[in-house]
Protein backbone atom coordinates (compact mmCIF):
# COMPACT_ATOMS: atom_id res chain seq x y z
CA UNK A 1 0.00 0.00 0.00
CA UNK A 2 1.31 3.25 -0.95
CA UNK A 3 2.32 5.50 2.16
CA UNK A 4 0.66 9.17 2.36
CA UNK A 5 4.20 10.38 2.23
CA UNK A 6 5.49 8.23 -1.20
CA UNK A 7 2.25 9.72 -2.61
CA UNK A 8 3.40 13.43 -1.35
CA UNK A 9 6.76 12.79 -2.73
CA UNK A 10 5.29 11.51 -6.06
CA UNK A 11 3.15 14.34 -6.62
CA UNK A 12 5.70 16.68 -5.64
CA UNK A 13 7.82 15.17 -8.67
CA UNK A 14 5.24 15.19 -10.76
CA UNK A 15 4.39 18.80 -10.32
CA UNK A 16 8.19 19.54 -10.34
CA UNK A 17 8.76 18.10 -13.95
CA UNK A 18 5.48 20.00 -15.40
CA UNK A 19 7.03 23.25 -14.14
CA UNK A 20 10.14 22.38 -15.28
CA UNK A 21 8.72 21.88 -18.66
CA UNK A 22 7.10 25.76 -18.87
CA UNK A 23 10.39 27.33 -17.55
CA UNK A 24 13.17 25.67 -19.92
CA UNK A 25 11.20 27.13 -23.51
CA UNK A 26 11.43 30.39 -20.97
CA UNK A 27 15.17 29.63 -19.76
CA UNK A 28 16.69 28.78 -23.62
CA UNK A 29 14.26 31.07 -25.95
CA UNK A 30 16.93 33.67 -26.62
CA UNK A 31 15.13 35.00 -29.35
CA UNK A 32 15.75 38.54 -29.85
CA UNK A 33 12.63 41.10 -31.34
CA UNK A 34 13.21 39.63 -34.53
CA UNK A 35 15.52 37.15 -36.22
CA UNK A 36 15.39 36.45 -39.85
CA UNK A 37 17.52 33.52 -41.45
CA UNK A 38 18.71 32.90 -44.85
CA UNK A 39 19.09 28.89 -44.60
CA UNK A 40 22.04 27.41 -46.15
CA UNK A 41 19.55 24.96 -48.69
CA UNK A 42 22.23 24.82 -51.66
CA UNK A 43 20.68 25.62 -54.75
CA UNK A 44 17.02 27.43 -53.82
CA UNK A 45 15.90 29.62 -51.62
CA UNK A 46 14.68 29.71 -48.12
CA UNK A 47 13.87 32.17 -45.55
CA UNK A 48 13.02 31.82 -41.99
CA UNK A 49 11.25 34.79 -40.11
CA UNK A 50 10.94 34.44 -36.37
CA UNK A 51 9.77 37.37 -33.16
CA UNK A 52 10.36 37.44 -30.17
CA UNK A 53 6.50 36.78 -29.83
CA UNK A 54 7.19 33.36 -31.06
CA UNK A 55 5.30 33.83 -34.71
CA UNK A 56 7.77 32.28 -37.24
CA UNK A 57 6.81 32.17 -41.12
CA UNK A 58 8.94 30.45 -43.88
CA UNK A 59 9.58 32.02 -47.55
CA UNK A 60 10.26 29.54 -49.84
CA UNK A 61 11.18 25.62 -48.49
CA UNK A 62 14.48 25.29 -50.63
CA UNK A 63 14.75 22.43 -53.28
CA UNK A 64 14.53 19.06 -50.98
CA UNK A 65 14.16 17.95 -47.45
CA UNK A 66 17.50 19.55 -46.76
CA UNK A 67 15.53 22.50 -45.69
CA UNK A 68 14.48 19.80 -43.03
CA UNK A 69 17.74 19.88 -40.78
CA UNK A 70 18.01 23.86 -41.53
CA UNK A 71 14.76 24.57 -39.27
CA UNK A 72 15.96 22.07 -36.82
CA UNK A 73 19.34 24.29 -36.28
CA UNK A 74 17.44 27.85 -36.45
CA UNK A 75 14.25 26.86 -34.71
CA UNK A 76 13.89 26.38 -30.93
CA UNK A 77 13.97 22.83 -29.95
CA UNK A 78 10.26 23.07 -29.15
CA UNK A 79 9.24 24.16 -31.96
CA UNK A 80 6.97 22.42 -34.16
CA UNK A 81 4.67 25.01 -35.88
CA UNK A 82 5.29 27.06 -38.41
CA UNK A 83 2.43 30.35 -38.72
CA UNK A 84 2.78 30.63 -42.26
CA UNK A 85 4.73 29.00 -45.22
CA UNK A 86 5.50 31.66 -48.18
CA UNK A 87 5.93 30.45 -51.78
CA UNK A 88 6.97 32.81 -53.86
CA UNK A 89 6.45 30.94 -57.21
CA UNK A 90 6.44 27.32 -58.54
CA UNK A 91 9.70 26.44 -59.34
CA UNK A 92 11.44 23.29 -57.21
CA UNK A 93 13.85 25.07 -55.72
CA UNK A 94 11.29 26.78 -54.43
CA UNK A 95 8.89 24.89 -52.97
CA UNK A 96 10.50 21.27 -53.23
CA UNK A 97 11.19 20.63 -49.46
CA UNK A 98 7.13 21.35 -48.62
CA UNK A 99 6.66 17.62 -48.10
CA UNK A 100 9.62 17.46 -45.21
CA UNK A 101 8.34 20.68 -43.63
CA UNK A 102 4.32 19.24 -43.67
CA UNK A 103 5.40 16.03 -42.23
CA UNK A 104 7.35 17.92 -39.31
CA UNK A 105 5.34 20.88 -38.78
CA UNK A 106 2.08 22.03 -37.82
CA UNK A 107 1.61 24.86 -40.77
CA UNK A 108 -1.18 27.44 -40.18
CA UNK A 109 -1.21 28.99 -43.56
CA UNK A 110 -0.07 27.88 -47.13
CA UNK A 111 0.16 30.92 -49.20
CA UNK A 112 1.05 31.09 -53.11
CA UNK A 113 0.73 33.97 -55.73
CA UNK A 114 -2.48 33.90 -58.18
CA UNK A 115 -0.60 31.62 -60.42
CA UNK A 116 1.20 29.34 -58.32
CA UNK A 117 -1.85 27.49 -57.18
CA UNK A 118 -3.16 26.81 -60.37
CA UNK A 119 -0.20 24.80 -61.26
CA UNK A 120 0.35 21.06 -61.32
CA UNK A 121 3.04 20.31 -59.87
CA UNK A 122 2.02 21.71 -55.57
CA UNK A 123 -1.42 20.11 -56.29
CA UNK A 124 -0.63 16.42 -54.25
CA UNK A 125 1.34 18.94 -51.96
CA UNK A 126 -2.13 20.97 -51.29
CA UNK A 127 -3.73 17.87 -50.57
CA UNK A 128 -1.22 17.31 -47.86
CA UNK A 129 -1.30 20.44 -46.49
CA UNK A 130 -5.33 20.55 -46.38
CA UNK A 131 -5.32 16.89 -44.81
CA UNK A 132 -2.67 18.16 -42.24
CA UNK A 133 -4.68 21.14 -40.89
CA UNK A 134 -3.11 23.66 -43.10
CA UNK A 135 -5.47 26.54 -44.87
CA UNK A 136 -4.35 27.04 -48.52
CA UNK A 137 -4.35 30.56 -49.72
CA UNK A 138 -3.23 33.07 -52.59
CA UNK A 139 -2.34 36.60 -52.70
CA UNK A 140 -3.10 37.98 -55.94
CA UNK A 141 -1.81 41.59 -56.45
CA UNK A 142 -1.02 43.06 -52.44
CA UNK A 143 -1.31 42.05 -48.74
CA UNK A 144 -0.20 42.90 -45.39
CA UNK A 145 0.70 40.37 -43.03
CA UNK A 146 1.64 41.14 -38.88
CA UNK A 147 4.03 38.77 -38.22
CA UNK A 148 4.44 39.89 -34.49
CA UNK A 149 5.57 43.17 -33.90
CA UNK A 150 6.88 43.50 -37.88
CA UNK A 151 5.26 44.25 -41.24
CA UNK A 152 5.53 41.52 -43.64
CA UNK A 153 3.96 43.07 -46.80
CA UNK A 154 3.67 40.88 -50.44
CA UNK A 155 3.35 42.00 -53.89
CA UNK A 156 2.06 40.13 -57.20
CA UNK A 157 3.02 41.63 -60.28
CA UNK A 158 0.01 41.72 -63.53
CA UNK A 159 -0.34 37.73 -65.11
CA UNK A 160 2.38 36.66 -66.89
CA UNK A 161 3.35 33.56 -68.58
CA UNK A 162 6.86 32.98 -67.25
CA UNK A 163 7.16 31.25 -63.80
CA UNK A 164 10.05 33.66 -62.34
CA UNK A 165 8.56 36.50 -63.12
CA UNK A 166 5.01 35.02 -61.08
CA UNK A 167 7.14 35.53 -58.42
CA UNK A 168 5.87 37.00 -54.99
CA UNK A 169 7.71 39.79 -53.65
CA UNK A 170 7.85 40.88 -50.26
CA UNK A 171 9.37 43.72 -47.76
CA UNK A 172 9.38 43.30 -44.22
CA UNK A 173 9.80 45.90 -41.53
CA UNK A 174 10.91 44.99 -38.08
CA UNK A 175 11.52 48.32 -36.20
CA UNK A 176 14.00 50.33 -37.82
CA UNK A 177 15.58 47.57 -39.65
CA UNK A 178 14.03 46.28 -43.57
CA UNK A 179 14.48 43.51 -45.70
CA UNK A 180 13.14 42.77 -49.34
CA UNK A 181 12.98 39.17 -50.63
CA UNK A 182 12.39 39.11 -55.00
CA UNK A 183 11.76 35.31 -55.37
CA UNK A 184 12.98 34.49 -59.10
CA UNK A 185 11.68 38.16 -60.49
CA UNK A 186 13.35 39.07 -63.43
CA UNK A 187 15.72 42.38 -63.58
CA UNK A 188 13.06 43.52 -66.34
CA UNK A 189 10.01 43.27 -63.76
CA UNK A 190 11.73 44.34 -60.87
CA UNK A 191 11.66 47.94 -62.41
CA UNK A 192 8.39 48.33 -62.59
CA UNK A 193 8.21 46.77 -58.79
CA UNK A 194 10.13 49.87 -58.01
CA UNK A 195 7.52 51.72 -59.63
CA UNK A 196 4.30 49.84 -58.00
CA UNK A 197 6.29 50.08 -54.33
CA UNK A 198 8.26 53.24 -54.21
CA UNK A 199 8.50 52.95 -50.32
CA UNK A 200 9.90 49.91 -49.98
CA UNK A 201 13.27 51.38 -48.80
CA UNK A 202 15.01 48.21 -47.73
CA UNK A 203 18.66 48.03 -45.89
CA UNK A 204 18.54 43.92 -46.85
CA UNK A 205 18.08 42.76 -50.25
CA UNK A 206 17.84 38.87 -51.08
CA UNK A 207 19.00 39.38 -54.42
CA UNK A 208 16.66 37.41 -57.08
CA UNK A 209 17.18 34.15 -59.31
CA UNK A 210 20.54 33.26 -57.08
CA UNK A 211 22.35 35.99 -58.57
CA UNK A 212 21.86 35.34 -62.13
CA UNK A 213 22.78 38.17 -64.91
CA UNK A 214 19.00 38.42 -64.84
CA UNK A 215 18.23 38.55 -60.94
CA UNK A 216 20.15 42.12 -60.51
CA UNK A 217 18.57 45.85 -61.16
CA UNK A 218 21.28 48.75 -60.38
CA UNK A 219 17.74 50.74 -60.37
CA UNK A 220 15.77 48.73 -57.52
CA UNK A 221 18.99 48.45 -55.15
CA UNK A 222 19.62 52.04 -55.85
CA UNK A 223 15.88 52.98 -55.29
CA UNK A 224 15.12 51.20 -52.20
CA UNK A 225 18.50 52.13 -50.31
CA UNK A 226 20.27 48.51 -50.38
CA UNK A 227 23.55 48.29 -48.11
CA UNK A 228 23.51 44.99 -47.93
CA UNK A 229 22.64 41.89 -50.36
CA UNK A 230 22.23 38.33 -49.49
CA UNK A 231 23.03 35.96 -51.91
CA UNK A 232 21.08 32.45 -51.79
CA UNK A 233 22.88 29.45 -54.35
CA UNK A 234 24.26 26.17 -54.33
CA UNK A 235 28.33 25.69 -54.14
CA UNK A 236 29.83 25.24 -57.39
CA UNK A 237 26.60 24.93 -59.01
CA UNK A 238 26.16 23.77 -62.52
CA UNK A 239 24.62 27.40 -63.24
CA UNK A 240 27.74 30.05 -62.70
CA UNK A 241 25.40 31.21 -59.75
CA UNK A 242 26.55 34.29 -58.97
CA UNK A 243 27.47 35.54 -62.10
CA UNK A 244 30.15 37.66 -62.17
CA UNK A 245 28.70 40.59 -64.07
CA UNK A 246 26.10 40.60 -60.65
CA UNK A 247 28.64 40.52 -58.30
CA UNK A 248 31.06 43.20 -60.46
CA UNK A 249 27.62 45.48 -60.46
CA UNK A 250 27.01 45.21 -56.53
CA UNK A 251 30.88 46.19 -55.54
CA UNK A 252 30.34 49.34 -57.81
CA UNK A 253 27.06 50.16 -56.43
CA UNK A 254 29.10 49.80 -52.18
CA UNK A 255 26.97 46.46 -51.66
CA UNK A 256 28.36 44.49 -49.52
CA UNK A 257 27.56 40.67 -50.54
CA UNK A 258 26.87 37.90 -47.77
CA UNK A 259 26.61 34.29 -49.55
CA UNK A 260 24.85 30.96 -48.70
CA UNK A 261 27.78 29.03 -50.41
CA UNK A 262 30.62 30.41 -48.69
CA UNK A 263 29.40 31.30 -45.16
CA UNK A 264 26.12 28.70 -44.70
CA UNK A 265 23.00 30.11 -42.93
CA UNK A 266 22.66 33.81 -42.90
CA UNK A 267 21.34 35.62 -39.50
CA UNK A 268 20.00 38.96 -38.94
CA UNK A 269 18.78 39.64 -35.72
CA UNK A 270 17.37 43.06 -34.78
CA UNK A 271 17.15 43.35 -30.79
CA UNK A 272 17.46 46.61 -28.32
CA UNK A 273 17.74 48.89 -31.10
CA UNK A 274 20.79 47.43 -33.09
CA UNK A 275 21.33 45.05 -36.15
CA UNK A 276 23.78 42.53 -35.89
CA UNK A 277 24.58 40.35 -38.76
CA UNK A 278 26.08 36.87 -38.64
CA UNK A 279 27.63 35.64 -41.44
CA UNK A 280 30.73 32.88 -41.35
CA UNK A 281 30.41 32.29 -37.50
CA UNK A 282 31.45 36.44 -37.16
CA UNK A 283 28.82 38.95 -35.63
CA UNK A 284 28.83 42.37 -37.39
CA UNK A 285 27.39 45.04 -36.14
CA UNK A 286 25.43 46.69 -39.20
CA UNK A 287 23.25 49.13 -37.11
Amino acid sequence: MMTRKRLALILASFFLLAATCVALPLLFDKTPRARVTFLNVGQGDAVLIQTSGGQRVLIDAGPDGSVGAELARALPFWADSLDAVIITHAHADHYGGLPTILKRFKVGWLIYGQSSLTDGSVGAINEAAVSGGSRVGTVATSKKMNVGHCLLELGGLPETQDRNDQSLVGRLKCDDESWMFLGDLSAEHQSDLIRKHPDWRSDIVKISHHGSDDGLNEELLKAVGAKYAVISVGKENKFGHPSLRSLKKLERLGVQVFRTDIGGAINVLVDKGKTVLNYAGKDLLIK
